[in-house]
């Protein structure tokens, strides 16, 4: 067992192949109890047919599915592997998901993009057990495309936010798409003549309205965190509110938008990056009011005065409409910081990744944060592991569990077991937390083949 300042944890080797090879004692190879996980590649490797790109149980390809169902039957472990899905392009170009969001009865929706002769914008449905529902790609026919955001709305429809290609710079999308079939409900773009607009996030509001948080020009070298609310039944605009960094020595102001979460009573958070200058760039969380009008606040923890590169990246609001974010510092010395603020603005606690990180692990990413039906904190990502003295490194994704006073309860790490010497790298670059626990989204990397990726947490 590997003690961290958070976790009890067990990690495994990640292949068969490898014991073979190197060794792995009952030990490593992961026990329950003690407050830890099992974890590593618990897939069985199933075999992934070359044309349909889909999975089955049995091993044997299924051309008329593109998902794959793998119980580990270890549910009951908190934290654990549930079931996992992935499917394949028959090109083996980029698919990759995005983010998540789950309905109150355990429908999926997830969103990313799909590579073709450019990336396209794509969304699918699924159900409880992660069997596909429905699916659609999305070109504009105009150049890359993709969703970053997704939403179950008031009404059980979905809601997307992403980019798209337009002759000039790139416009910020909204579309609204019925859960049933995925039919366009309402589509709308805003244009931008200074450069492109990004999307953030797209969240419901305690009213039913959406709201949509976006890195949107307002000007020349001036992009701003834009938080906007709309109307569920035509995307009509309520109100629109915004924050800016400040104006560099040459005139840039270059903001950032990564996430949104909203709290109990209607205070949306904003995690981003504002510009202070050309060498330095803060991670900041800021709060926007029910009504809308200026920000009540924003908070920038790691600010120092001296030049750094920090960004905002994931949030979660929780029942005292306190907000949670994360700092990722890049460059030559990449770190994380998770932070918890108060309805008012107060930092009132912060975990570094070390409090995660056990060995040989490294390069942890923080890239989902959700509130769990127990009211409990879930956060996800990925990180870099290898078999030391192998030369063999890959990407696993991580879930992990902890109270709002930042106490540790339990963590999982895993890889798609692709039965081969040399592992799969997972990526998890979004989560959310539903009724039978957390859902994972991104995509695998096995070899030249690449293949999106869903797996479900207990």
């Amino acid at each position: 067992m590997t003690k961290t300042d958070l976790f009890t944890h067990a990690p495994t080797c990640a292949l068969a192949a490898l014991i073979a090879l190197t060794g792995c004692s009952d030990d490593a190879a992961g026990t329950e109890g003690d407050g830890g996980t099992d974890t590593g590649s618990t897939s069985g490797g199933d075999e992934i047919d070359s044309e349909s790109g889909s999975v089955d149980e049995s091993g044997s390809a299924d051309e008329s599915d593109s998902s794959d169902e793998s119980d580990t039957g270890e549910a009951e472990t908190p934290c654990s592997l549930r079931w996992e899905a992935l499917a394949m392009k028959t090109n083996g170009q980029t698919h990759a998901a995005y983010d998540v969001d789950i309905a109150d009865d355990g429908t999926i929706v997830t969103v990313g993009l799909v590579g073709n002769d450019d990336n396209d914008a794509w969304i699918a449905v699924y159900d409880a057990e992660g069997e596909l529902v429905w699916e659609e790609t999305i070109d504009s026919g105009m150049g890359n495309d993709y969703a970053e955001g997704v939403a179950f709305d008031a009404e059980g429809d979905v809601v997307f936010v992403g980019s798209k290609a337009s002759a000039a710079d790139k416009e910020l999308w909204i579309e609204r798409r019925s859960v049933a079939d995925g039919s366009v409900i309402w589509s709308m773009s805003e244009p931008s003549d200074h450069g492109d607009n990004e999307p953030g996030d797209i969240a419901l509001a305690p009213d039913g309205a959406l709201l949509v948080a976006a890195g949107v020009y307002a000007a020349a070298q001036d992009r701003d965190i834009q938080l906007r609310k709309i109307a569920v039944a035509d995307g009509s605009e309520l109100w629109t509110s915004s924050y800016s960094g400040e104006l560099d020595a040459n005139g840039y102001s270059i903001d950032q938008v990564t996430q949104l979460a909203v709290a109990p009573d209607g205070t949306a958070y904003v995690a981003g990056s504002q510009a202070v200058d050309y060498q330095t760039r803060e991670g900041v969380l800021v709060a926007f009011g029910p009504d809308g009008g200026e920000p009540s606040w924003a908070v920038s923890p790691r600010a120092s005065g001296s030049a750094h590169t920090h960004y905002g990246t994931v949030a979660a609001a929780g029942p005292e409409n306190e907000g949670y974010f994360v700092i990722r510092q890049t460059g030559a010395n990449p770190r994380s910081w998770i932070y918890r603020v108060s309805a008012d603005g107060q930092v009132e606690w912060e975990l570094e990744d070390e409090l995660f990180e056990f060995a040989p692990t490294s390069n942890w990413i923080f890239a989902g944060l959700d509130v769990a039906e127990d009211d409990s904190l879930t956060i996800s990502g990925r990180l870099t592991n290898e078999e030391v003295g192998q030369s063999l490194d890959w990407s696993e994704v991580f879930v992990a569990n902890f109270s709002r006073a930042g106490e540790g309860e339990c963590m999982e790490t895993h890889t798609w077991d692709n039965d081969r010497i040399v592992p799969a790298s997972s990526y998890g670059y979004g989560m959310a937390e539903g009724p039978d626990g957390a859902v994972v989204v991104g995509e695998v990397i096995n070899g030249p083949e690449n293949y999106l990726y869903i797996a479900a947490f207990k």
